[in-house]
């Protein structure tokens, strides 16, 4: 099971002394919008990618560029993508959306409105099998690897964090093919990745303890568990995205190590504790600098800020 009492005692020693978070404004999407957010931040656009049927009710699974500053569709295309998934990452043209339970990142084409959708290539994730060797102590329900974010590494590749082993895991962006894996905190929900001004590797990520101990429990092993059927697993991927009043905490990770160096907590959380895009880094009181970063809430898009203190 999923232990939170230590993380959050551990969390609550790392963010003695942080400032509070800034709420500093919202981009509405459209209504009854079920999916996740990317945001490229050289060139200031705006996406929405949408979950496929039965996670979105409202039809097929769509990608949207909106304008970044009144939210209106400019443009838009239907993916063949299926249930819920985690947040993906804009790199350079790109968008990388992982799905999970096919153990698959999509790379789809965002540079070119024309060809906005389009599906380039598809990258494997490694299978918890092939990460993990003999016997565990809690076998997993599902063999595919839980990814519910995804950022570029310091070497420009992907890295994603594997959630159910408590790991960032750096993959070759063209082949999937496994660079570097780094232990860290399991549960977390999205992670966006920056370069301090004095050049350290660091790791915005945030969790949501309800969320984590509810995604946590489907996926160990029951013997009672119904059939599975991967992309009808709604109600596990949408209860991040609850509308209910929630705490999420913001956690800065070291890259290097996977360590926690600052946290604070959000309470109540205007913000769901899943994907998220640092949009700035400008001077603040701390060594890391006031990141402004980009979540989605029940309201749309948030814009926040935070100076972490300073680390070791």
């Amino acid at each position: 099971m999923l232990r939170l009492a230590p993380v959050i005692a551990l969390l609550a020693g790392a963010s003695a002394g942080a400032q509070e978070l800034q709420h500093l404004r919202t981009v509405p999407v459209p209504e009854k919008f079920a999916g996740h957010f990317a945001y490229d931040a050289g060139s200031r656009r705006l996406w929405l990618i949408s979950y496929g049927p039965p996670a979105n009710q409202q039809g097929p699974s769509k990608l949207m560029e909106l304008d970044p500053v009144s939210g209106r569709i400019l443009a838009e295309a239907e993916l063949p993508l299926l249930g819920g998934f985690g947040s993906p990452v804009a790199v350079d043209g790109y968008l990388y959306q992982p799905v999970s339970y096919e153990s698959k990142i999509y790379k789809i084409a965002l540079g070119d409105r024309q060809h906005l959708g389009r599906i380039e290539s598809v990258i494997p994730i490694p299978m918890v099998s092939e990460l993990i060797s003999g016997d565990r102590h809690e076998p997993l329900k599902f063999p595919w690897l839980e990814v519910n974010g995804i950022t570029t590494a310091a070497d420009g590749n992907l890295l994603i964090h594997a959630s159910d082993l408590g790991e960032l895991i750096t993959l070759d962006r063209s082949t999937g093919r496994v660079l570097k894996r780094t232990p860290t905190m399991k549960g977390l929900g999205g992670i966006a990745s920056i370069k301090t001004a004095g050049g350290r590797f660091v790791v915005l990520a945030n969790l949501d303890p309800d969320d984590a101990a509810a995604r946590d429990k489907a996926r160990r092993f029951d013997v009672r568990a119904p059939e599975v059927v991967p992309w009808k697993r709604s109600k596990v991927t949408l209860f991040a995205h609850r509308p209910d009043e929630k705490v999420v905490m913001w956690i800065l990770l070291d890259g290097a190590s996977g360590e926690p160096v600052a946290s604070i907590e959000d309470h109540p959380s205007p913000a769901f504790g899943s994907g998220v895009v640092v949009s700035g880094l400008s001077p603040g009181d701390g060594s890391y600098g006031r990141l402004t970063f980009l979540a989605m809430g029940p309201a749309g898009i948030l814009t926040m800020a935070w100076d972490p203190p300073s680390g070791s």
